[in-house]
C-alpha cells in the first residue's frame, strides 16, 4: 500500500476493515516495529 500507492481501502477484506489495518500500522511504524523488522529481514539474508 505504502510503496503501490493502492489506497488502504482496496485492501483485500480478509485483512479486515482498512481503517483497522491502517491505524496498526501507524501504530507500528512509529512504534519502530517495521525498523526492526527489516533490520532482522537484512541480518537473515546477510547469514545465509
Amino acid at each position: 500500500v505504502v510503496r503501490t500507492g493502492a489506497s488502504w481501502r482496496e485492501l483485500p477484506e480478509h485483512f479486515g476493515p482498512w481503517q483497522t489495518v491502517h491505524s496498526r500500522y501507524q501504530r507500528w511504524r512509529t512504534a519502530g516495529i517495521w525498523q526492526r523488522i527489516l533490520e532482522v529481514l537484512q541480518e537473515t539474508e546477510e547469514s545465509t
